[in-house]
């Protein structure tokens, strides 16, 4: 049912883009198009008027929102707004049976969730120059069959048509098979037209260094530019300036079966914010950025303003890689933190990159790290704990050391339920004490089973001086470590088994866990 209205969402739309789209370099300026809807069950009509020049989609979309009662949203709509809709749908009592029914809630509940997405589709065929076999595959099922479809469908299936061919004045119309629907389109001139051939959009097209192209649609009327840039792997990105120079949104759209991580286009515009369509289930996506740091991370701004630090963030060159389980507004954020105690250390890049994904927190007045206090088993159960942002609960290990209201409480008593940590014998988790680095290896190995991760990976521990010395029960974990390289010796061939894991060293091993395991 969802593909089918879909389907019958679209039919005006790809109207336009035929219409509209392909007469960018040869449009005259004579030709205006209105595009007409009706919904014979609802008695309703949708009328939208293309009169400021060919190839104008943007606007003509803005139309069909207005007219139908949504925000004007450009080419796309606000993923609050689709949110929104979902969650309406949500409601019922079953997919089946939802509470908002076209009868019920007329052409939005048809409209401003199902266009948006075959406007992006749409325009992925037409500016990958897969339009023809799009509209066969998409359009000519039966759907819209009828001798009363002839005309209409021609234009469609060749998009290499003029708009000059359309009979001035005469309405072409489609209509669907339900005969519910009736799509129709008709040329007409402008008042005072005068049957000029200027146009009022000039085109140009560039193609990126990443093999992207992007295609830049200026109109001279308005003074508005439209740049849009499609990548290799289908990906369009699409930002839109007025003649102020004030831009819009850049709007992403991430096409189904891309293969993962989809890397982003480039030229990303140089903004804050993007707001990105993804398929439905968890995607894996690379935004570039203008410049590496370790504390660059993925913030994503919620509909109310409040922004969100994506604590799974991880890097790759020139980008940052983040998981998208539904449509979200980011944008990219350098959150490092200048610690006075950091400056020249070892470890300051890996100290930038926790901290600024909210892992580590600094010590004191927040000025400074500590990177040779040593770890404690409290520290590490809720640096995990941050990682995973866990939910709030009321969960109570029963540890004997483990009193309700301390700030490791929480991340103590989750870790244990987890199974990430264990306490012992005599029934204590002893959250003071300190770390050694195997210790920190078998915690860390346990965090990766509780995820899912392959954890059979094997180092030969016997090359290290001091080999023979790690523990029996953290044998396979130092393996595991050494093996996926989160842990390497301390110099002069030691590894250090035993050893105190600083706090520098655990900034270290959380930053390439998340390197080495989160990200692939």
């Amino acid at each position: 049912m969802k593909k089918m209205m879909k389907r019958i969402a679209a039919i005006a739309l790809m109207a336009c883009m035929v219409l509209t789209m392909v007469p960018y370099a040869s449009a005259a300026s004579e030709n205006t198009l209105t595009v007409k809807v009706t919904d014979r069950v609802l008695n309703k009509i949708v009328t939208m008027k293309n009169d400021t020049g060919l190839g104008d989609t943007a606007k003509l979309i803005e139309s069909i929102f207005d007219i139908i009662g949504a925000e004007t949203m450009g080419d796309g709509l606000s993923n609050a707004y689709k949110t929104a809709h979902r969650n309406h749908i949500a409601q019922g009592k079953s997919s089946s049976d939802p509470v908002c029914t076209p009868e019920k809630c007329g052409l939005y509940s048809i409209w401003t969730v199902e266009l948006d997405d075959w406007f992006d589709d749409a325009k992925a065929a037409y500016l990958g120059g897969t339009w023809s076999s799009w509209i066969s595959s998409d359009v000519d099922d039966g759907l819209f069959s009828g001798s009363s479809n002839g005309d209409l469908k021609e234009y469609l299936e060749d998009s290499t048509t003029p708009i000059s061919k359309l009979t001035l004045k005469k309405e072409y119309t489609m209509t669907s098979a339900n005969s519910r629907y009736v799509f129709s389109v008709t040329r007409t001139k402008p008042t005072g037209g005068g049957g000029g051939s200027v146009s009022n959009t000039t085109t140009e097209t560039v193609k990126n260094e990443d093999g992207s192209v992007t295609t830049i649609i200026t109109d001279k009327k308005t003074g508005t530019v439209t740049e849009i840039t499609t990548g290799t792997n289908g990906v369009t990105a699409t930002t839109v300036t007025d003649k102020n120079g004030n831009s819009s949104a850049t709007e992403v759209v991430v096409p189904a079966g891309a293969t993962e991580p989809v890397t982003l286009p480039l030229p990303i515009k140089d903004k804050d914010e993007l707001n990105i369509d993804v398929p439905d289930g968890e995607t894996k996506v690379v935004i570039p950025v203008k410049e590496d740091s370790t504390g660059n991370v993925v913030v994503i701004v919620h509909s109310d303003g409040t922004e969100e630090v994506v604590k799974g963030t991880t890097m790759t060159d020139g980008g940052v890689v983040v998981t998208l389980d539904k449509d979200a507004t980011v944008k990219v954020v350098d959150k490092s933190k200048e610690f006075v105690d950091m400056d020249g250390h070892w470890a300051n890049n890996a100290v930038d990159y926790v901290a600024a994904r909210g892992l580590f927190a600094g010590t004191g007045d927040g000025t400074t790290f500590s990177p040779e206090v040593p770890m404690t088993r409290g520290m590490l159960a809720q640096v995990i704990y941050n990682l995973e942002g866990a939910e709030k609960h009321t969960y109570v290990h029963g540890f004997t050391d483990i009193p309700a209201g301390q700030w490791y409480t929480a991340a103590v008593n989750w870790a244990a339920r987890e199974d990430v940590v264990a306490g012992y014998g005599d029934g204590s988790y002893k959250p003071n004490k300190i770390l050694s680095r195997e210790e920190f290896a078998q915690i860390l190995y346990n965090y990766a089973k509780a995820l899912g991760y392959d954890v059979n990976v094997s180092a030969d521990l016997s090359t290290f001086a001091d080999g023979d010395e790690v523990s029996w029960w953290a044998t396979a974990a130092m393996q595991w470590a050494v093996g996926t390289g989160l842990m390497s010796g301390k110099g002069g061939n030691i590894l250090g088994a035993t050893h105190t894991a600083t706090r520098a060293e655990g900034a270290q091993l959380f930053m390439n866990f998340m390197e080495k395991i989160i990200k692939h």
